[in-house]
């Protein structure tokens, strides 16, 4: 391994570096940038590892009959390797159980006690990653004439089973380290029998779990990720791990790898059928057997993905139900594959930075089984713990629990953890922060310190992928080829390369000349042996904007609002006065309100509407906290700002023109705009030329109305974007024409059920009204 010096580094890794030692003076660089197996702490200040080592040599020297008992996900069967081999090699061929989630359930249980005694008669049950809250599933085991040695790394319920444990979550231990996975706890057991070199025989397969199971990547999870990384692409993995690389096409694994590609197929099988075949892989050799075994994973893993779609269908439906800006933890009960009810719960913790379990119904219909995960400063675990007399089981760490409630029960669980999380959760953790590591230039987008910055790998939870911020303002937009029409390159003035995925709203703030903050990922992109440097776009920060040239693009908002005009104004309220004292004294809360701001003329009002704890951005958020939206594209479309229960509208370009939204928006006018600031046409021949215009150019493909409207106008010259949004709106309401825009296809027009019928344009409500308008101005 070549030694890292921090003085070769680009300045501006090492200032990263070295901030973080400012921050924790216990902080050792060169330990980070080096680490090595002498950085494994001594097993023996583990409470419990003297007489586990002590009965496990027994056992080994005795021949005894050893059943390892491990979970079912990756950190469980990585564990349960490390010890099968390490047995194997010491002469005991010990069995391996391995739970079915579907079967069996989570953890330790009295019908698997029954299983193993009956079926494989052990002397000695050493469980894995599971086991520290089976206080009564120990004490029947022991009953029946069976040791048992706990090892694991979840946190202690009510009790400490009364037998070895070995678990450095227990309190008031000596060992200085508590984050370890339960295979980093099994490969501590290998240490305490045989020593660190022993253990580093086994750092492949630890590293595959400690970056797979989210613990910290810190101390010696550092080494074990590290050192396993670099064994794993020095072509010295075990058979196994060599096979699944090959097949997934990687030539050179990074933790972003394990995590995204590598773990999730690990995990498959555990979640859609059972997971014994994966450990099985794991110890294979042959090749027949990997090929077969793998094709196993691979089919369980087409199938996760498959009820992965199917469940986030599901949640985008139970949303609507809830008030995601009042609610502090989410909890979402639905049709969901148990199997992966922790990746629903990921998704929508994610989306909304709060706290999040998703919950389905037991075969048998008399539980809910829920996955639920966290963000950081939330201990969901705790929580939950004080509501054991109302689940049947639960387990888990800090950031992620599974637990089980009785349908009889479920309601008073739902009522009892939103008033915990209501009395006791500031909604100020709920908030988006606007985070990065380092501060960059243009010129630091290369292939040096992209590199440079792959010396911090691996990257996780604790140590995360240094996020950089670059101030840019306006930028070149190129859209990215391909059937979806959502990404795009942005391209810097110096001709550096931003990609940014599903990025369309975006569009108009990155091509505007004001600003911003933009956050984001560096990566050396490899594309036939060589590197090409690029940023990942993450997040933007708009620090102003400039209102140049907007007037036609503010027309044809207002113009595509009106598609959904049904005549009717319930719940709508005008105000003309003072609207700031209205956003004022109507925003009581920090999630649940947008302010949208089109003209130079409001924007002059920002930091006074920023003060009442709103951000500005150019897309609604997830989280639902308040946001001024500042020339939004596409809010047009009610879908845009969802979940959001109160909208105050600084622009209006027609007196009728917010008369869609529903009953529970408040929208306040301080300035009434009556006169288009764009000509518009009502004339039949108009309206003619605009029908031809748009039949004969369906096949044009665009993100949003804007750019239909601005490549429609150059193909026809001598009809303007506004009118032939006008058209198109006007035949939308006639379903002469439809349109639809969604994140796969951008925008598309396509003939409606009238196209080949003869409808009249007075039969249109929208053109009715502008005729009126347009009319009143002719007078």
């Amino acid at each position: 391994m070549k030694h890292i010096e921090l003085k070769f580094l680009e300045k501006k890794i090492q200032k990263y570096l070295l901030d973080k030692k400012e921050k924790n003076p216990s902080f050792d660089i060169d330990k980070f940038l080096n680490p090595s197996i002498n950085d494994l702490y001594d097993p023996f200040l583990l409470d419990g590892m003297k007489e586990c080592k002590e009965r496990l040599e027994k056992a080994i020297s005795n021949k005894e009959r050893i059943l390892i008992y491990g979970d079912y996900d990756c950190d469980g069967i990585s564990a349960a390797t490390i010890l099968y081999l390490f047995f194997k090699s010491r002469g005991v061929e010990a069995d391996v159980y391995i739970p079915s989630r579907f079967d069996d359930g989570y953890g330790l249980s009295f019908e698997t006690i029954d299983e193993i005694e009956n079926n494989y008669h052990p002397n000695l049950i050493v469980t894995v990653d599971l086991g520290i809250t089976a206080v009564k599933e120990t004490a029947e085991v022991k009953k029946r004439g069976m040791d048992i040695i706990i090892t694991d790394h979840h946190e202690v319920g009510d009790g400490v089973p009364n037998t070895i444990v070995v678990d450095p979550k227990i309190p008031g231990q000596k060992y200085p380290f508590n984050g370890l996975c339960g295979a980093g706890v099994a490969l501590k057991v290998v240490q305490a029998l045989a020593g660190k070199h022993e253990a580093f025989k086994y750092f492949d397969i630890a590293c595959l779990a400690t970056i797979g199971d989210i613990v910290p990547l810190t101390e010696e999870n550092r080494a074990i990720a590290k050192l396993g990384l670099e064994i794993i692409n020095k072509g010295e993995a075990r058979e196994s791990i060599k096979y699944m690389l090959k097949v997934l096409e990687l030539s050179r694994v990074s933790s972003t790898d394990i995590s995204f590609k590598i773990v999730p197929r690990i995990n498959a099988s555990g979640r859609m059928d059972k997971s014994i075949k994966v450990f099985e892989f794991f110890i294979a050799e042959s090749e027949e057997v990997l090929r077969q075994k793998y094709i196993e994973i691979e089919a369980d893993n087409i199938e996760r993905l498959r009820e992965i779609q199917l469940g986030n269908e599901e949640i985008d439906k139970a949303m609507k139900d809830i008030d995601a800006s009042t609610s502090k933890i989410m909890i979402i009960k639905g049709k969901f594959h148990q199997g992966v009810l922790g990746i629903l719960a990921s998704r929508v913790c994610h989306d909304f930075n709060r706290p999040a379990i998703c919950f389905t119904l037991s075969d048998d219909g008399k539980s809910y089984y829920g996955s639920g995960r966290s963000t950081d400063g939330i201990d969901l675990h705790s929580v939950v713990l004080r509501l054991s007399n109302l689940t049947t089981r639960s387990g888990g760490h800090k950031m992620a629990i599974g637990l089980e409630v009785p349908v009889e029960n479920f309601d008073e669980f739902k009522n009892k953890i939103n008033e915990i999380f209501n009395s006791e959760i500031d909604e100020k953790k709920f908030l988006l922060p606007f985070d990065y590591s380092m501060e960059i230039d243009e010129d630091d987008i290369n292939k040096k310190f992209i590199d440079d910055l792959s010396y911090l790998e691996p990257f996780g939870c604790g140590n995360e992928l240094p996020s950089t911020m670059i101030r840019l303002s306006a930028l070149d937009v190129k859209q990215m080829p391909g059937k979806s029409f959502r990404h795009f390159k942005f391209m810097t003035p110096k001709n550096k390369t931003i990609v940014a995925f599903g990025a369309s709203k975006y569009v108009s703030l990155m091509k505007n000349s004001a600003e911003k903050e933009i956050v984001l990922s560096l990566e050396n992109n490899e594309f036939k042996n060589r590197k090409y440097p690029q940023g990942i776009f993450k997040s933007v920060k708009m620090n102003s904007f400039d209102f140049e040239e907007t007037r036609q693009e503010n027309m044809i908002s207002s113009l595509m609002s009106l598609s959904n005009f049904e005549g009717k104004t319930k719940g709508i309220e005008f105000n003309k006065k003072d609207y700031f004292s209205v956003i004022k004294k109507n925003t009581k809360s920090l999630f649940g309100s947008v302010v949208v701001i089109d003209n130079s003329f409001d924007y002059a009002f920002v930091e006074k509407i920023k003060k009442l704890g709103y951000t500005m951005s150019p897309a609604a958020l997830p989280n639902k906290q308040n946001v001024i939206l500042v020339r939004p594209e596409g809010l047009y479309n009610p879908n845009s700002i969802q979940g959001y229960n109160q909208v105050f509208f600084m622009r209006r370009c027609f007196e009728f023109e917010h008369e869609n939204m529903s009953k529970f928006y408040k929208v306040f006018e301080p300035n009434f705009v009556t006169k288009p600031s764009t000509r518009l046409n009502n004339s039949r021949n108009v309206f003619a030329s605009c029908f031809v215009a748009i039949r004969d150019n369906l096949s044009v493909q665009s993100n949003n109305a804007f750019e239909w409207a601005e490549t429609m106008s150059k193909l026809t010259r001598n009809l303007s974007k506004a009118q032939l949004v006008l058209s198109l709106v006007v035949f939308n309401e006639l379903k002469i024409f439809t349109f639809i825009e969604d994140n796969e296809s951008g925008f598309v027009v396509k003939p409606g059920e009238n196209f080949d019928s003869k409808k009249e344009l007075s039969e249109s409500k929208i053109y009715n009204e502008i005729t009126k308008i347009i009319e009143s101005f002719n007078k």
